[in-house]
């Protein structure tokens, strides 16, 4: 297994926690990827941080929730772990698990390997959508998984597809006429040829960066 765990800034243990999940979850059967997301990835963690882990799947043969399952409880402080089944907490933040450990909570992020990828090619061409359902009251951006991919560290990623997808998302990589910026924790997106017009046909809908809330960051809150 192909594993990166160049995590030598974390407490030591919390580094030992995530060798250990690591191991553990990159072995269930249909697990594509593993990556550490949120405050740890992006430098602005603290004592108290949630530790988010990302687990990457493809939708037409995701990994078994039980086997999530046994892991979570394996490193439970108490025996006990909140584990949802896919979308059960909306379209975007599709699957969670909650654990309290001894080293501090951690956080199990499911992700479809294949919405992602879409949800990358749709903002390339300037579509983005906002489900004002799944985070109330600001809602969430489709672009936000941009972000998550952005700042990301791959841990298990045998076929190197989140590394292909961070390559996709750099800010460097520009598509046509529109550029990535990374504002605010989330990506947005602008036009050269819209800036002054406020927007045309095509791209209507991108959402203005300084309406995007800072809450709305890599991982579920």
């Amino acid at each position: 297994m192909a594993k990166n765990l160049s995590v030598s800034f974390l407490p030591p243990q919390k580094q030992q926690l995530l060798e250990y999940l690591v191991d553990r979850l990159s072995s269930i059967e249909g697990m594509l990827a593993v990556v550490l997301g949120g405050s740890y990835a992006g430098g602005t963690f603290h004592e108290a941080s949630d530790m988010d882990i990302g687990l990457y799947y493809e939708e037409a043969s995701p990994f078994s929730i039980d086997d999530v399952r046994d892991v979570a409880l394996e490193v439970a402080e108490d025996g006990n772990a909140t584990v949802t089944g896919f979308y059960e907490w909306g379209a975007w933040v599709n699957g969670c698990a909650w654990i309290h450990t001894p080293q501090g909570k951690v956080d199990f992020l499911y992700r479809n390997l294949d919405q992602v990828q879409r949800t990358i090619e749709e903002a390339q061409q300037g579509i983005v959508h906002h489900d004002y359902d799944q985070q109330p009251a600001y809602g969430f951006y489709s672009v936000i998984y941009l972000a998550e991919t952005q700042i990301c560290i791959p841990l298990y990623d045998p076929e190197n597809r989140i590394a292909r997808l961070k390559r996709e998302v750099s800010p460097v990589e520009a598509k046509g006429d529109c550029r990535f910026a990374l504002v605010g924790g989330v990506y947005a997106f602008t036009c050269a040829r819209l800036c002054r017009s406020g927007g045309c046909v095509q791209h209507r809908g991108v959402p203005d960066p300084s309406r995007i809330q800072p809450d709305a960051s890599a991982f579920c809150a």
